[in-house]
């Protein structure tokens, strides 16, 4: 089955029944973004899909996930450029409902936590989720200094 008619299905489910929480099997989320239901997702649970640093930026461009208030990548294998292409992609003004970024277990060591620091859309966030990933002294300084992490919750 093709992409299209794919996301042509999945809109008319849709409409029948709000989408609120979405669990991804496959790392193209090119079918949810080409339908109307991203607006509609509010948890968008992409955990054990083996994304590693290939996970294309342009998944959170736009305006297809206005609404996702939690966004699960654990376990995902992302890495440290995969940390980067987060950190670059999700921006808070496509994302203007996010409160909640897990990242655990995604081997992201010191640079990765450097460039989730960095993110601006950390700045949104409530809960950021980081454990197992190997950070070192480098990293936690890096957080530690983040002028984005004031509204992350204890």
């Amino acid at each position: 089955m093709r992409a299209a008619e794919v996301a042509e299905r999945f809109a008319a489910i849709v409409q029948l029944e709000p989408v609120r929480r979405l669990s991804v099997l496959d790392r193209d989320l090119s079918v949810i973004s080409a339908s109307s239901a991203g607006p509609c997702i509010r948890v968008l649970d992409v955990s054990g899909v083996q994304l590693g640093a290939r996970w294309r930026a342009s998944a959170f461009s736009g305006s297809t996930f206005t609404s996702l208030e939690a966004l699960e990548l654990a376990n995902c294998q992302l890495g440290p450029r995969g940390a980067a292409v987060i950190a670059e992609a999700a921006n808070p003004a496509h994302l203007p409902k996010l409160v909640s970024l897990k990242l655990a277990n995604n081997g992201l060591g010191d640079a990765g936590a450097s460039a989730v620091a960095s993110a601006p859309v950390v700045s949104i966030l409530r809960e950021l989720h980081l454990g197992s990933n190997r950070i070192g002294l480098a990293g936690a300084r890096a957080l530690a200094a983040s002028e984005h992490l004031g509204r992350i919750s204890a």
